[in-house]
């Protein structure tokens, strides 16, 4: 029997064995795991410490780290330079503070609730004028009557309408306008959604 013995005490061992390196092997992954944790914290925190300084030095000509704190100045305008254009594109705008992309007829922007610059109105776009031509054939502007004008935006209400009943929709609390469902600010009176 020393012989069915012998072979139990062997297997049992390599079992104790394979069991152990088991442990080994899960303790080791669950450290890996626990070491990756505490490097993706110290990065966090090194992009933070990094934000910190960045935004305490942005104007600063005298820090430390000028040339780097230029770059991302540079680097930012670049940004907002390409959004415009982009927006542009796409017949919107670009929210001077935050950089969100706007309805071109946003006052206010949606986002972050910062009043929105009004386009600069190319020479021949006057408000409450169109132009007309005269007897000669040589165009001039006439004023827009009230009539006119309420004509026009009830028409364009009507429009926005019955575009605002496909989209995902709500309307501002203060002024009535409407808005998408994750606007945070209304595009026409600036006030702070509810909802």
């Amino acid at each position: 029997m020393s012989f069915f013995e012998d072979i139990g005490k062997r297997i049992s061992e390599a079992g104790q064995g394979a069991a152990r390196k088991t442990r080994d092997i899960a303790d080791s992954a669950r450290s890996s795991i626990m070491i990756s944790d505490e490097e993706k914290k110290i990065n966090g925190l090194y992009a933070e410490l990094g934000r910190a300084y960045y935004e305490k030095y942005a104007a600063a000509e005298d820090c430390e780290f000028f040339e780097a704190v230029r770059s991302i100045n540079e680097a930012n305008s670049r940004i907002r330079e390409l959004r415009q254009q982009d927006a542009v594109r796409r017949g919107m705008r670009v929210c001077t503070k935050c950089g969100a992309a706007l309805a071109a007829d946003s006052s206010f922007c949606n986002v972050c609730g910062a009043p929105v610059e009004a386009p600069a109105a190319a020479a021949d776009e006057v408000v409450g004028m169109a132009p007309d031509t005269d007897e000669t054939g040589a165009e001039t502007a006439y004023e827009n009557t009230a009539e006119t004008a309420a004509e026009e935006h009830v028409a364009a209400a009507g429009e926005e309408q019955s575009a605002a009943a496909d989209a995902d929709v709500k309307k501002c609390h203060v002024c009535g306008t409407e808005l998408a469902r994750e606007a945070a600010f209304c595009k026409e009176c600036g006030a702070r959604q509810l909802s």
